[in-house]
């Protein structure tokens, strides 16, 4: 019983001086257990009172350095160092969004480092810090590697430097190079990361990686080497990619005009130059009658090779005519073949489709006319 009086007694016996020899007088009282440390919100978030709790942001950089210095070449890692630098800026440098890039986005919860984070995150949990948005749609660090030694090894592009045959120091950084300088089927996953942080409207602050303008990412074709269907194809210039059906009519009702005026162009000058020859002929006859075609294509060739390497006033006139002729049918022909090989079935098609038009036209003139008396 505790009572009043039994304080000088408790006094006694709780001393350190008591021996056992007065354990009678005492008794014996067992050593209470010690009182089992409460769980913290590291390990146990979804207590009530973890929605006041803040994980040290020491503590979470520190974390970040260890994971990015046993893999620097992660995509939450090329992220952090630029942050650091200052190349990029705005909400995704926040050490939770980067901590949770790296352990839940990119899925290396085993790695030392992410222990912390991959308990105090789990689902339902109620700690503020966690609630930090990370990168969308991001990309992970084993698929975006296998995408650059791909796309670098078939042919040589801005940021494929860092990379080998079997790994990348900063894929992240390379496939941004990479699809920036060239839209090819494996950016699509890169693409879809940098259009989200544009409708999330953080674009500017990570227009490192995914240059100026990402929203533009949307309409830029892919670079595809074999025959396929669809409008979305560059045609020429960059300006010109046809983004509806209707656009993709015009674009090739437009080769094919383009390929019937070329066709156009060659009979004409095959029409000028026949009729520069028979000009000719004729004010050979009309210095001499009786001369016929044959032999003032005799008398021609009994002139020395080197006056005919020689043009004269009027041949000169005459090769201006073929030179300007020249010019503008090898710009229209280079044009279509550019356009055949953007490999888009429509387009290929109507290159040949409007060569064959134009050759229906004025394919007779495509042919020198000959002249009756030519074996005279």
């Amino acid at each position: 019983m505790n009572m009043k009086q039994c304080g000088d007694w408790k006094k006694m016996c709780s001393s350190d001086s008591i021996g056992s020899d007065l354990t009678s007088i005492c008794g014996t009282h067992p050593t209470p257990s010690p009182v089992p440390p409460q769980p913290s919100c590291v390990e146990n978030p979804l207590m009530g009172n973890c929605s006041h709790f803040q994980y040290p942001v020491e503590k979470a950089a520190t974390n970040i350095a260890k994971l990015c210095l046993s893999m620097p070449q992660m995509i939450g890692c090329s992220v952090y160092r630029r942050c650091l630098s200052g190349a990029v800026l705005g909400k995704y440098c926040n050490e939770f969004s980067i901590w949770g890039d790296i352990c839940f986005v990119d899925s290396m919860q085993k790695m030392d480092g992410c222990g912390d984070y991959v308990s105090m995150c789990k689902a339902g949990s109620l700690v503020p810090q966690c609630k930090t948005e990370t990168i969308p749609k991001m990309i992970t660090t084993s698929k975006t590697t296998l995408d650059v030694i791909n796309m670098c090894s078939q042919m040589d592009m801005p940021g494929c430097s860092s990379c080998t045959s079997s790994k990348c120091g900063d894929p992240l950084f390379s496939i941004s190079q990479v699809c920036l300088s060239m839209e090819m089927e494996r950016c699509l996953g890169w693409t879809t990361m940098c259009q989200s942080i544009a409708a999330d409207g953080e674009g500017g602050h990570m227009s490192f990686f995914c240059g100026k303008d990402p929203s533009h990412l949307a309409a830029v074709p892919l670079m595809r080497m074999y025959f396929h269907t669809g409008y979305l194809d560059y045609v020429l210039f960059k300006g010109w990619v046809a983004t509806s059906f209707v656009q993709y009519l015009f674009s090739i009702l437009a080769i094919i005009f383009t390929a019937m005026l070329t066709v156009f162009l060659k009979s004409w000058r095959l029409h000028s130059d026949e009729e520069t020859r028979l000009a000719s002929i004729q004010k050979s006859r009309e210095s001499d009658p009786l001369l016929s075609d044959s032999r003032i294509r005799k008398r021609k060739r009994l002139v020395p090779f080197w006056k005919h390497m020689i043009p004269s006033s009027i041949q000169l006139r005459e090769n201006c005519r073929r030179m300007i002729f020249a010019f503008f049918i090898l710009i229209l022909d280079y044009c279509l073949m550019l356009i055949a090989m953007s490999f888009n079935v429509g387009y290929f098609f109507a290159v040949i489709l409007g060569v064959a038009l134009g050759t229906l036209l004025w394919g007779h003139e495509l042919v020198f006319s000959i002249s009756d008396n030519c074996c005279d």
